[in-house]
């Protein structure tokens, strides 16, 4: 029962990587747009604390979403039987991967809905 709830969230994560991959470029500029305010708000004297952790939050959102991007646009890899040891092992790997980051952007949304509430 949970390998078909697996498959769905699973399949969904791809689906919204791959529609975010068209944005690609946008989000690679958002990120060093939002690195080049956070430079500037940790040299400058005049900005303020506020300006400093909206900038690292939205530096940090902007990395996230380009590790998911990157993660899940590619398909899963299909396990078969006759591969050898080392490819099965880098099959699992790669699953093992997607679930872990899988799980980590869940948590991270529960915790900015948590936030944002």
């Amino acid at each position: 029962m949970s390998g078909c709830g697996a498959s769905v969230v699973l399949k969904v994560y791809g689906d919204l990587a791959t529609w975010l991959h068209r944005y690609q470029r946008l989000l690679l500029l958002f990120t060093a747009g939002s690195g080049c305010v956070f430079v500037y708000s940790l040299l400058s004297s005049v900005s303020t604390h506020e300006q400093t952790l909206v900038s690292l939050c939205s530096l940090l959102w902007a990395m996230c979403l380009i590790a998911f991007v990157q993660t899940f646009v590619k398909p899963l890899p299909e396990l078969d039987g006759g591969s050898g040891f080392f490819v099965r092992l880098k099959v699992r790997l790669i699953r093992g991967l997607r679930w872990l980051m899988a799980v980590v952007v869940t948590v991270l949304l529960c915790v900015v809905l948590y936030v944002s509430s």
